[in-house]
């Protein structure tokens, strides 16, 4: 697999037969698991010293684009999972920024699952570790630490659908924003531009809160030229997004997932 420094997107052949893990005999169910994971342990860390949405976003990007180039063999998800999230506290939170030290017993909390831990020792190895991988993974990335996130292009090209009320438009964005974080726990960062994402996001958000979009040039510009996006692209990164619902959701959202997905027709 060839790895360029200006390009971090990736073909699904790469992630499905190619990925470091692979190498590693890891099974693409088990990669997916172990990504998940991995990310969740990200959120729950920033959740639990209230870092903004941003760095979520920014340290779940590191930690997919980390594991295209080395394996879960070699790195746990959690040391790697901590080390992402106060890169991310570096490049996308203002100052005053949260410290070494609180990431560390954040990691180490979260770890142990245990919110009052105060066990000197072990927040001691976090710290370690995270001094000690920071820079790897900053090096691993080529030091290309500025991420566009889906976040932008879906609050611009909303405003611009037409024929709908500003209190429909909101709750659109605001459920297709959900949609993107729940995202994170999946590759598609790898897979699809940010604007790919964010139309994604839109056109689930639309079935879920029955709004209808206009997919009728004869009526006006279809609702995926408005969001400046590929319809193709769109359609497999909805596929994908919800191949993580129909996979590790409950049964009846499941069901709702099924129905949403044979609704969504090429044009």
């Amino acid at each position: 697999m060839e790895f360029c420094q200006a390009n971090w997107y990736f073909n699904k052949t790469d992630f499905l037969s190619h990925s470091p893990s692979r190498y590693d005999g890891i099974s693409v169910v088990d990669e997916k698991k172990l990504r998940s994971k991995g990310i969740k342990y990200i959120v729950q860390v920033c959740v639990s010293i209230k870092l903004p949405q941003i760095v979520i976003a920014t340290a779940s990007v590191y930690f997919h684009r980390f594991f295209m180039r080395k394996s879960f063999r070699e790195f746990h998800p959690y040391d790697v999972g901590g080390a992402c999230v106060l890169l991310a506290v570096k490049v996308e939170e203002p100052k005053p920024r949260r410290t070494l030290g609180d990431v560390s017993s954040a990691c180490a909390r979260i770890a142990r699952r245990d919110k009052s831990l105060d066990d000197k020792k072990e927040i001691e190895m976090w710290i370690d570790t995270l001094k000690h991988l920071e820079p790897l993974i900053a090096a691993i990335l080529c030091f290309d630490l500025q991420v566009d996130h889906p976040y932008l292009p879906l609050l611009k090209y909303t405003k611009e659908l037409k024929g709908y009320s500003k209190e429909v438009l909101r709750d659109l964005a605001s459920a297709a924003w959900a949609i993107i974080n729940h995202s994170h726990r999946t590759p598609i960062c790898l897979f699809y531009q940010p604007t790919t994402i964010a139309s994604a996001a839109v056109f689930i958000a639309s079935k879920v809160g029955d709004v209808s979009l206009n997919d009728d040039a004869t009526k006006g510009t279809v609702w995926w030229n408005v969001m400046q996006s590929n319809i193709y692209e769109t359609t497999k990164c909805v596929d994908d997004i919800f191949d993580m619902y129909t996979t590790t959701c409950p049964k009846l959202v499941r069901k709702k997932a099924s129905t949403i997905i044979s609704s969504f027709v090429l044009y």
